[in-house]
């Protein structure tokens, strides 16, 4: 029981509690509601903008009479006022008589000084007459002088031409000998290959000479090598018929011709032979010639001979003789090494046979040795004397080197004396037609002098002009003659009224208008200024309402007129015919023109637009989340505003609309931001 009691005791707490809190969230909302600021709203709406312009201005003549007299006469006194209505023969204003007079007296006094100046011009005239005739005859003489002084000059200048042209035919006439080209190249060639000759001869005898010391150096050690080894071995190394000669160059190795010589013998005599041929080689390397025939046989044999005088090395293949059937092999260094000894059918290679003692390599190799140094030495004596007999020839058939500087320099001195005689024979005949230019030049300034002295001088129009303005002064005269008769007295000549008085009593009439009168003949034209905001809903031929004087009474016309004006820049001066009969000269009046807009989708009231720094903005309502829920807020938008009068404006579309609550009205100043809430028509 207690817990239900207790519990029942909560319950009750929290709905006082509810309740409580309730009521205070009502008042705290109504108080904070009633402290926002209250809007009125409206969504744009479509329609058209009705313009109405009230201007006021005066009207005024539609044509202006000016009645004017003579400027500069005294005025006595003026007998009408600005406003008063005058008719014909009205009398408007009245000159001093005194000085009218004196007026008249100025006049002709003027008038008889320009017929005197104009009797001195025509004598003045007469005497210039003359003098140009005088002028005219000088000229004449003149030209005919310069004629005569131009031809003799130009004779002159064709002399001089004709003496220059002489002497540059003498010249010419005179011309030095020239060596043609091709024969000077022939020459300077000819000379060249001599020359060249003579030095690639003169170079290979330095390098004969060379080969031949060194031959000479090669023989020499050759010979001692082979000197020394008979010194040291003694002098038996030979066969039964082996001999060796060291002064006739030859050499002749022999054998028995037995078939079965010492295979020591064979060897010895294969490598000789190598050797022998190796040399050989070197032998035509440096220019000689080198043969040689070994041969061999019993008791006698062919002896091998060195030649001189070719290029080639010949050997030759001799068969053996058939004494005691022995063999005999030839060998042969003709650039190939023949090794087919014996008889020509064929047979062994056997270099040496017999029945004596064995032969001796070494000393065989060294007399080969001596020998192919003997024959290298040989061959280049034999060069080194025939590039001595080719030197001894060229010296004989010297060439001189080809020297035209002296043929060259003649001609030079004839060219450059022609070039001057040529420029004396250019420079005359330009002199000549510079002459004949010159003439032209002279005559034609004389020929000027002759036409400027036929011309009239300056036209003098001082009679002209005297003439025209006594002609002026006489007209001036009449008008002071005939206000004279009149007693100085002005009067109109129509009726009008008085709307412009320009001269002042005791003052003198100025130029121009004295008096303007409207003329009454004519109907009125209301005219008034326009603004330029004004003159966008006003223009030609539209029709306006003109409300004239206090009367009230209305009348309509045409705008005929519409211009800037020119005393005030940014202004619009405007004017609209009356209907004849209506008006007066000087009534005021308005003029009120009306004209509608285009249809435009978006317009709002004006007081809704606001304005700052050029902007123009308006506020819209939109919801937004608070404390206490959904509320109201203004949110400022910039527009651009089409068209405009004092109810309405029209809005650009894009920024807002047709569903857009525009803010017309409030009671509190907005900004952005700002909560609001409904006014009463909108709760």
């Amino acid at each position: 029981m207690e817990f239900l009691k207790k519990k029942k005791k909560i319950l009750y707490a929290g709905c006082v509690f509810f309740v409580i809190m309730f009521l205070c969230t009502l008042l705290s909302k109504g108080i904070y509601g009633a402290s926002l600021p209250q809007v009125e709203t409206e969504k744009p709406e479509k329609r058209a903008l009705g313009h109405m312009v009230e201007a006021e201005g005066m009207v005024t003549a539609n044509r202006e009479v000016a009645v004017d007299t003579v400027s500069g006469l005294k005025v006595n006194q003026i007998y009408v006022n600005l406003g008063d209505s005058v008719s014909a023969n009205t009398l408007l204003f009245d000159v001093d008589q005194e000085d009218l007079k004196e007026k008249i007296s100025e006049q002709e006094f003027a008038i008889k000084k320009l017929e005197m100046s104009n009797e001195q011009a025509r004598q003045q005239k007469e005497l210039d007459a003359q003098k140009e005739l005088l002028a005219q005859n000088r000229s004449l003489e003149d030209y005919a002088l310069a004629d005569t002084e131009e031809d003799r000059k130009i004779e002159q200048a064709g002399d001089a031409v004709a003496k220059a042209e002489e002497k540059l035919e003498d010249h010419l006439n005179n011309q030095p000998r020239q060596t043609p080209d091709e024969e000077r190249n022939q020459k300077k060639e000819e000379y060249k290959d001599w020359d060249s000759r003579m030095k690639d001869l003169q170079k290979q005898q330095i390098s004969a000479n060379s080969e031949l010391e060194a031959a000479k150096a090669e023989e020499e050690a050759a010979r001692k090598a082979l000197d020394d080894y008979i010194a040291a071995h003694g002098d038996s190394g030979g066969g039964d018929g082996d001999s060796g000669s060291d002064s006739s160059g030859e050499d002749n190795n022999s054998g028995s011709g037995s078939s079965g010589g010492s295979p020591d013998n064979h060897d010895g005599g294969q490598e000789a032979v190598r050797e022998n041929t190796a040399q050989s080689r070197e032998g035509q390397a440096s220019g000689g010639s080198v043969s040689g025939n070994d041969g061999g046989s019993d008791g006698s044999g062919t002896a091998g001979s060195d030649s001189a005088g070719g290029d080639s090395v010949g050997g030759s293949d001799d068969g053996g003789s058939a004494g005691d059937g022995s063999g005999s092999g030839g060998d042969s260094d003709s650039g190939e090494t023949s090794d087919n000894g014996g008889t020509p059918d064929g047979g062994e290679d056997n270099t040496g046979g017999g029945s004596g003692p064995a032969a001796d390599p070494e000393r065989e190799r060294l007399e080969e040795a001596l020998k192919a140094a003997e024959a290298r030495r040989e061959s280049a004596e034999r060069r080194v004397k025939s590039i001595e007999e080719e030197l001894a020839k060229g010296s004989v058939d010297t060439k001189t080197k080809p020297d035209y500087a002296n043929e060259d320099s003649a001609w030079e001195n004839w060219e450059s004396t022609k070039k001057s005689l040529e420029d004396s024979v250019d420079s005359a005949k330009q002199n000549q037609e510079n002459s004949v230019w010159d003439k032209l030049d002279a005559m034609l300034e004389a020929k000027r002098k002759v036409e400027d002295s036929t011309l009239a001088a300056n036209p003098d129009l001082t009679l002209e002009m005297n003439q025209m303005e006594i002609a002026y002064r006489n007209e001036i005269l009449q008008k002071y003659v005939q206000l004279q008769k009149a007693d100085g007295q002005v009067f109109s000549e129509d009726n009008g009224i008085v709307t412009k008085i320009k001269i002042s009593s005791g003052e003198r009439v100025p130029d121009g208008a004295s008096v303007v009168l409207a003329d009454l003949d004519e109907s009125f034209k209301f005219r008034t200024t326009l603004t330029r905001e004004e003159k966008k809903y006003v223009d030609i031929n539209d029709t306006v309402s003109l409300k004239l004087g206090n009367s009230g009474r209305t009348v309509e016309g045409q705008v005929a007129y519409l211009a800037e004006s020119e005393s005030t820049p940014g202004s619009y001066d405007a004017i609209v015919y009356l209907p004849p009969g209506e008006g007066a000269v000087g009534q005021s009046g308005t003029m009120t023109a009306s004209s509608q807009s285009q249809s435009y989708p978006l317009t709002i009231p004006a007081k809704a637009v606001y304005t700052d720094n050029g902007i123009s903005y308006v506020f819209v309502l939109r919801k937004q989340q608070g404390i206490l829920g959904e509320e109201l807020a203004a949110s400022r938008v910039n527009v651009n505003v089409l068209d405009k009068n004092n109810k309405f404006a029209s809005i650009e579309e894009g920024t807002i609309d047709a569903d857009t609550e525009i803010i017309v009205d409030t009671t509190k100043a907005l900004e952005e931001g700002a909560v609001v809430r409904y006014g009463s028509r909108k709760e």
